[in-house]
């Protein structure tokens, strides 16, 4: 609904829609922030475009640093962190000591995102709609690459699939950008 008001510049409705989809999976405000881009530089809309960015990357950040640990049952005593971190394999017990990690060894989470699995993951995705469609409106298929490589990076298997749903979030925009190059 949000990426059809997009289309047909119904910015309220879009708002609307963009809002119920934040109530849907934490990681949607990668999606939210990605369509507040794509308003700046694509369509020059300043005043629709840096609210929805802000409010994507702050749903995100809130809700993953904040919301979801808050409820979810620590696996040890006074464990804090994004319990969906497991699915990227880093190692640290916080958020500084991760981030220590990955910025120490980088190779190892960009390796995943473009390793022979990651590249069979990117063809489960591109097949069903046609290799060329998406690509008709690229600039409506850039708004999932954040889900992509986030999709991408895991060190699970079930993650490049959608068994576990993460995928999910990037097919109303492949389908879309489909849609809006046809």
């Amino acid at each position: 609904w949000a990426l059809y008001a997009l289309y047909m510049g119904q910015r309220k409705r879009m708002v609307v829609a963009l809002l119920l989809a934040l109530l849907c999976k934490e990681n949607i405000g990668l999606v939210v922030f990605m369509i507040g881009l794509y308003l700046i530089f694509f369509e020059r809309d300043w005043k629709w475009g840096i609210p929805v960015a802000l409010v994507g990357v702050t749903w995100l950040l809130a809700v993953s640093l904040w919301v979801v640990p808050a409820l979810a049952q620590p696996k040890t005593e006074g464990a804090a962190l994004y319990p969906q971190l497991g699915v990227f394999c880093l190692e640290g017990e916080s958020y500084g000591e991760i981030l220590a990690n990955v910025l120490r060894e980088p190779g190892v989470l960009v390796g995943r995102i473009f390793d022979s699995e990651a590249l069979l993951a990117l063809l489960r995705i591109a097949i069903p709609v046609g290799l060329i469609l998406p690509f008709l409106a690229s600039d409506w298929l850039l708004m999932i690459v954040p889900s992509l490589l986030y999709m991408l990076a895991s060190c699970l298997g079930s993650m490049h699939r959608l068994e576990s749903w993460y995928l999910a979030e990037a097919l109303p925009g492949l389908f879309a950008a489909v849609a809006v190059g046809l």
